[in-house]
């Protein structure tokens, strides 16, 4: 590196003197600006890296009028799908220059207020939130960020009443496929594990599936069968509750794959075999399957696929682009493993 190079103090006009451009068109490179050519782009890139430079965030967004700042809401930070979720989310921000802030709000609306409250405090230029909740303040609240010119999308599992571009992961009908399995394999007591409280429960999407699967087959889908399980290693608990009715569930609709195997440890525990006595069927399918025997019966879901979707039209609104007014669609795929049996006779 030239001597003259490193007594500078380094900014855009060093870089652009040390490559023999404006430091205006250094800017455009370094905002993927396309109407830079190709050439001009690497050579800038390349003295970037050689030089060590890093952006000033504050600087940059004075400039701009941005911040480069993303708020990222999601509901857990302990469930390993929503590590993959962010890592997708992140990967795809911090390729195009900016930076997410990820906080969780423990599947609580008070939470998911007060986090898009900090979001909008740190003037971020674009909000991404899991599961947004139907509180008028929440909805209130990121209509007026909406409104502000800031970017606001949604992934979600049911399609959401607010006008905000959204993602979707249908699980609806991957348990309604799923509770169709169990059907098949000749089960009609089908217990549901959720973390949320029965009557929450009964607005998701996943009790849609089953329930819409139980009452096509003719079988009642009895209250019953709803277990509110706040943690995976609650599944115990809930499982005692279970044997105490007069007709048990002879199959599980987990609420992800850590449910399915809490589920599979706590039956394993109390003498029952899966799938003989109890067939379980576990959602999401983490990339690296959760360690569990026998094999855990599961839905795969793109969560890559989908944090990157959220992502790009998180970067095309906040760039001004226009987006595609057709929701993204996302389908889970079923993964039949060991887990799932024909019901016995006598079970």
């Amino acid at each position: 590196m030239p001597a003259s190079l490193m007594s500078d103090k380094l900014n855009l006009h060093t870089i652009a003197r040390a490559v023999g451009v404006s430091h205006m068109t250094v800017s455009r490179v370094l905002n993927n600006d396309k109407g830079v050519a190709p050439q001009t782009g690497k050579r800038v890139l390349k003295m970037v890296k050689d030089l060590g430079y890093e952006p000033n965030l504050l600087a940059r967004g004075l400039r701009s009028g941005c911040s480069y700042l993303v708020g990222i809401n999601v509901n857990s930070l302990i469930n390993p799908y929503y590590g993959y979720l962010i890592h997708a989310l992140q990967m795809k921000l911090n390729a195009n220059r900016w930076v997410p802030i990820v906080l969780n709000d423990d599947l609580s609306p008070d939470n998911q207020l007060e986090n898009l409250r900090s979001f909008r405090r740190l003037t971020v230029d674009g909000i991404i939130v899991v599961n947004l909740s139907s509180r008028p303040a929440v909805l209130e609240l990121l209509e007026a960020v909406r409104e502000q010119g800031k970017a606001v999308v949604v992934i979600s599992e049911t399609k959401v009443d607010a006008p905000f571009t959204t993602v979707l992961l249908d699980v609806e009908s991957a348990y309604r496929e799923a509770t169709e399995h169990l059907i098949a394999l000749g089960h009609r007591r089908i217990g549901f594990l959720s973390p949320m409280a029965r009557e929450a429960t009964k607005l998701s999407a996943r009790y849609q599936g089953w329930w819409k699967a139980l009452t096509e087959a003719g079988i009642e889908p009895a209250d019953e069968l709803i277990q509110h399980v706040p943690r995976p290693e609650d599944c115990g608990q809930a499982l005692d509750g279970y044997w105490r009715l007069a007709e048990p569930p002879t199959a599980l609709l987990a609420h992800n794959d850590m449910y399915g195997a809490y589920a599979i440890y706590a039956l394993q525990g109390a003498g029952k075999r899966v799938p003989d006595d109890v067939s379980v069927f576990g959602f999401e399918h983490l990339p690296g399957q959760v360690p569990v025997s026998p094999a855990l019966t599961t839905a795969r879901i793109p969560i890559a696929a989908i944090g990157r979707s959220a992502a790009e039209l998180c970067l095309a609104m906040m760039r001004g682009e226009d987006i595609p007014e057709e929701v993204p669609v996302f389908q889970a795929e079923l993964v039949f493993r060991e887990s799932t049996g024909p019901k016995l006779a006598g079970a």
